[in-house]
């Protein structure tokens, strides 16, 4: 997961940030409830996100 989010990082896209109740936050990816994600905007505004099982 970590090698992915900094190829996307690489390309020039920025992650949003979220906090969510119970979670710990690496940098970009946010850990909670046995997964991790990364979310970020397409360039029309649309929200995606990399997720990963744990």
């Amino acid at each position: 997961m970590e090698r992915e989010v900094a190829e996307v990082r690489a390309r020039g896209v920025e992650f949003d940030h979220h906090d969510p109740p119970g979670a710990r936050s690496d940098v970009d990816i946010v850990i909670a409830g046995g997964a991790k994600a990364a979310w970020f905007k397409d360039t029309e505004g649309g929200m995606l996100a990399i997720v990963e099982s744990c």
